[in-house]
């Protein structure tokens, strides 16, 4: 097997020997001049000067006047021609940036193909202004004039877009191919030292790149040498060929169609597996199983999707020595990114709350939480750290959904720079970023850190370039305009790799395999939607109208594509194709219809191709459930007994009827429900808000007949009260979302349960309040040998007495009837079944008023028109004994372990 750069060198030497000087080649990309160096340093028998060696792009800014300027400051000076034309009824920034990339691609577009911008736009609105013709003859909406009136300006902002470039002296790239093309269609006048040009190695040209070779070839003697194969050469069907069809079409002579592909020796192996991680892993394994004798010097691993590089480079195994990454690391998948960018965010929020001035008092939690908890933070000095976690912890205990500005302007006390800015002006928050990169570095310099040290670089570039833009146009005008040029900007900077060019493992892009023929081929994430890219197309520009002026759409995108891919296996030997089995919103884990037909038609065409597929799955682990249970020991014995003995409560009942492992969990270890901000009230929280506005509300009136005066007043100072105790446990006053329908539908409950007294005093019921919220400790005797005396302790909503007659009622937000408060069979109150009963025999007990015709029940809030709903059960006293002792002599058994009931639903821990 000849390699194409060999061929191309041999051909240079047989026919240019000792003029190489006097030679320039053109190239599809930098990497293959670096190869073709190394080729012609082993051909070369003699010494002898190198050839001028240039990619096409390279070629053209050398000859261009123009300067191609990044895609960042181009979105900017089209800002200002969009304001320039647009006057007062310009968008903003942020709106303008939802469309301004996308018309940057269609100009360089239009411009690299040729096509009379002025002429396609016209066209185009005149299409647009057909699909809006109302057939009816109403006149059109204001929206559609607007629509229409956007479609006709096109064309001014592509004619003033490029004067505007051009008096400066910059061009996009489509800008300055076309200016050269035009400049050089009369008169070719390049400024090249050279008596022969090679373009070798190319598949399709643009407009614009035909025209400049053809002005080329007045100047100079061009010889254009191409790498084909018959496979897709001689089949009309194959699209790899398109555009090499149409080139041998129209030349007398066309170098070079080889039969690799069809009469090559070749084993491939097909690998279908799951996620990204496993394709890293599978390439690894391939990798470890590699015994060539000149090690990896023949090998490329080409990744179709870049964000498989970092998996890929963590997952090499050991025997990989040298490599070279000639496709970068994208910074947006840095852990740093994601430090600038919820920086970033955390100051979105910041404006959202903030006065026309750029004031603002508060930041919503959840952005600063995310912010704070970042591991970058491990990074900043100890005593900020210690101020960080209290910050923290007090945002979790006092619920701040809301937290205070100079709670947070306090932290930059401890730091020698400000982390945390007061003005909200897109330069201070630029100067405060590059403030933090620097900071950072010394940080990571000290640790040695040089992939961190490398990324902070490049941040600090990009974040250098935006403060210099902004500096000099002041076209930023908030903090979502600076946003959203940063995401710009970051989404296409890269961290470059450094490493040997020509040696080890090359580890490689689609693009930058072209022209590089390798032994050993490892070609990853063969999906559609990845190679193929498919029908993506972020262009203003229709199908059908993109076909009529002859620019490229998907189709033309997928043919090249298709060249690559085959272009790539045509020279190799051994060859390992993998793809992703998973199912995925983008690409939906269907196998490139490059690797279905390979896999259908090669092996059928060539004899010498031995192809297998494999399918490669972590084998499944089957997991029985089990049961989860703690044995007792005479330790939790001693812990349960001096619970018992200092005072059992209601709700520790009820947890153990409920779920003994929740109660061990709960009163024996001692465990508490993990801490977290409520951005929705909770049921908890809303039953705690209830209680205590009732509280208030009634506490006026304790030891008073209640009259209807004195509900009146109660019911007036209802909303006021409960918005006041809203706040106090939520830190937020309810006027708008979730809250204000909580705080309306707690509104209802308070009625309801007013209502019920107000029944009751219109019936002529004396009504008296006796206490609130009373706390209660008794100590009662057990009668046990191992507990002779416990401790029952508790809280009551209320005690009244209604003619007379005691009460002890419960209140409950949840629904209750009065079911739940009787039974036939007391074994339902052993097994959980009846919390709500055992709660109220609980609080008759612990008051010692079961045999003293004292009533208890339950008000619930939700089921007002039950109105007092009583427990109903005889003998209270013995059977809330008797059901204590059953509980008692179960939990002391040191034979009964504690185990998770699955009927519960209430367990936090199990």
């Amino acid at each position: 097997m000849q390699k194409f750069l060999d061929r191309l060198v041999e051909k240079m030497l047989n026919e240019q020997a000792g003029k190489l000087e006097d030679i320039a080649l053109i190239l599809p990309s930098k990497r293959a001049g670096t190869f073709l160096l190394e080729s012609l340093s082993k051909q070369s028998k003699t010494s002898t000067f190198t050839p001028q060696i240039f990619s096409l792009s390279d070629f053209v800014e050398s000859q261009s006047d123009l300067v191609v300027v990044e895609s960042t400051e181009l979105l900017i000076e089209l800002y200002e021609v969009h304001q320039q034309l647009e006057g007062e009824a310009a968008d903003s920034f942020e709106l303008f940036m939802s469309w301004g990339s996308t018309l940057l691609q269609d100009f360089n577009e239009i411009d690299r193909y040729l096509i009379d911008g002025n002429e396609l736009f016209t066209f185009l609105t005149e299409a647009k202004a057909l699909e809006q013709w109302n057939l009816n003859g109403e006149a059109l909406t204001d929206f559609q004039q607007k629509y229409l009136k956007f479609w006709r300006k096109l064309s001014d902002y592509y004619r003033e877009f490029k004067i505007k470039l051009a008096e400066q002296g910059k061009a996009y790239s489509g800008m300055q191919f076309r200016a050269l093309a035009e400049q050089f269609l009369e008169k070719p006048n390049f400024q090249l030292h050279a008596d022969c040009v090679y373009v070798a190695g190319f598949n399709a040209f643009s407009e614009a790149e035909k025209s400049i070779l053809g002005s080329l070839e007045k100047f100079v003697k061009v010889e254009y040498l191409w790498d084909s194969d018959s496979y897709y050469m001689n089949d009309n069907t194959q699209e790899a060929g398109i555009f090499l069809r149409k080139e041998k079409a129209k030349r007398n002579d066309f170098s070079w169609v080889t039969s690799d592909l069809l009469e090559g020796t070749k084993e491939i192996k097909v690998y279908g597996v799951s996620a990204n991680v496993g394709q890293a892993k599978t390439v690894a394994s391939i990798l470890a199983d590699f015994n060539e004798v000149n090690g990896f010097n023949d090998t490329a691993l080409v990744l179709a999707d870049e964000g498989l590089l970092m998996p890929v480079l963590e997952s090499l195994p050991e025997n990989v020595g040298e490599l070279n990454v000639t496709m970068g690391a994208a910074i947006n998948q840095s852990y740093l990114y994601d430090f600038f960018e919820s920086f970033l965010q955390l100051l979105l929020a910041a404006e959202k709350e903030a006065d026309e001035k750029g004031n603002f008092s508060s930041i919503y939690h959840a952005p600063l939480q995310k912010f704070l908890q970042h591991p970058l933070q491990k990074a900043l000095p100890k005593n900020y750290q210690v101020a960080q976690a209290e910050l923290l912890e007090r945002i979790k205990k006092e619920n701040l959904l809301w937290v205070p500005k100079d709670a947070i302007l306090k932290l930059n006390e401890k730091l020698d720079f400000s982390l945390f800015i007061q003005a909200l002006s897109p330069q201070a928050i630029l100067e405060a970023l590059l403030k933090m990169v620097h900071y950072f570095m010394q940080a990571f310099h000290q640790n040695n850190e040089k992939l961190e040290l490398e990324y902070l670089a490049h941040f600090e570039v990009q974040f250098q370039r935006l403060l210099s833009l902004q500096t000099e146009r002041h076209s930023l005008k908030s903090v979502k305009d600076l946003y959203l040029l940063y995401r710009q900007m970051i989404a296409d900077a890269e961290v470059s790799f450094v490493g040997e060019p020509l040696k080890g493992l090359q580890i490689m892009g689609v693009l930058e395999s072209r022209l590089l023929d390798f032994k050993n081929v490892i070609l990853c994430s063969l999906n559609e939607g990845l190679l193929p890219a498919g029908k993506k197309q972020n262009s203003f520009i229709p199908f059908d109208i993109k076909h009529k002026y002859n620019l490229p759409s998907y189709k033309e995108k997928d043919a090249i594509y298709a060249y690559h891919f085959y272009r790539l296996l045509q020279r190799s030997e051994n060859i390992h194709l993998i793809y992703n089995t998973k199912l995925d919103q983008l690409y939906g884990g269907e196998r490139s219809r490059f690797l279905e037909q390979l896999i259908y038609e090669l092996a059928r065409k060539n004899p010498k191709v031995s192809l297998q597929e494999f399918r490669v799955e972590s084998p499944l682990i089957r997991e029985e459930e089990q049961t989860h249970t703690v044995l007792k020991t005479q330790a939790s014995l001693q812990h349960i007994k001096k619970h018992w003995q200092s005072g059992l409560s209601a709700s520790a009942l009820n947890t153990y009827l409920n779920c003994s492992l929740d109660y061990y969990y709960r009163y024996v270890l001692g465990l508490k429900g993990e801490e977290a901000l409520e951005e929705e009230i909770e049921a908890s929280t809303f039953g705690s808000v209830m209680h205590d506005t009732l509280e208030e509300l009634y506490q006026k009136h304790i030891d008073q007949v209640l009259s209807a005066n004195c509900l009146t007043a109660i019911k007036d100072r209802c909303e006021a009260v409960l918005e006041e105790q809203y706040f106090k446990h939520m830190q937020i006053k309810p006027h708008f979302g979730a809250h204000r329908l909580a705080f309306e539908a707690a509104k209802l409950y308070l009625h309801n349960v007013i209502a019920i007294d107000e029944k009751e005093v219109q019936k002529g019921s004396k009504l008296v309040i006796r206490a609130l919220e009373k706390e209660f400790k008794r100590e009662y005797e057990l009668g046990l040998e191992d507990l002779e005396i416990i401790n029952l302790k508790g809280k009551i909503d209320r005690i009244d007495e209604l003619n007379g007659q005691t009460r002890i009622i419960d209140y409950k937000s949840g629904k209750v009837a009065p079911s739940d408060l009787k039974t036939s069979n007391i074994e339902t109150l052993l097994i959980g079944n009846k919390p709500k009963m055992a709660q109220l025999l609980f609080y008759l007990s612990g008051l010692n008023l079961s045999d003293q015709g004292a009533k208890a029940g339950i008000i619930s809030m939700k089921s007002s028109s039950n109105g007092f709903m009583p427990l109903v059960l005889e003998e209270k006293e013995t059977t809330f004994l008797n059901m204590l002792q059953k509980v008692a002599l179960e939990i002391l058994n040191v034979e009964v372990p504690f185990s998770h009931n699955e009927k519960s639903n209430y367990c936090d821990f199990c």
